[in-house]
């Protein structure tokens, strides 16, 4: 079996009860791939809603393997949410730009000297938040750029 990961937004949303509300069928479609599966009674999946789908294609069935509802459509469609997003974008890519621009300015004029075991840790840490401010930067730009 083939695992593959599509990342886009619901269209095409089924949804039936299955079990007097013990279980939830869902029937979707992601860029022309149709997905279904059945889910928890708490599952709540809107049309236009932005998803990532980790599935594992085996003949003519998509099995879902992962789920993930990366943004609301309902929470993405004002123009302040979409302001927000773009503040914090910008915000973040700066921030960690910053941060390493001075780690890496530090590291050439040799102001940042490796002497012993906590400088290594101090400059681990600094490159898992830039790491950290870069990973969320890039998933508010895919919101981004699928709620234009």
């Amino acid at each position: 079996m083939k695992k593959l990961t599509k990342t886009g937004r619901v269209s095409a949303l089924n949804l039936r009860t299955i079990k007097r509300d013990e279980f939830i069928g869902a029937s979707f479609e992601l860029d022309g791939i149709k997905f279904s599966g059945v889910f928890s009674a708490d599952f709540s999946l809107e049309q236009g809603d932005l998803v990532r789908v980790k599935y594992e294609r085996d003949g003519f069935i998509n099995r879902i393997t992962l789920l993930e509802t990366l943004a609301k459509n309902s929470e993405n469609k004002s123009m302040t949410a979409k302001i927000m997003n773009i503040a914090v974008f910008i915000s973040l890519t700066l921030l960690a730009l910053c941060i390493a621009g001075g780690v890496i300015f530090s590291l050439i004029t040799g102001r940042f000297e490796i002497r012993d075991f906590t400088d290594i840790i101090r400059l681990i840490c600094i490159c898992f938040l830039v790491w950290s401010l870069a990973y969320h930067a890039i998933g508010k730009f895919k919101i981004l750029r699928q709620f234009a």
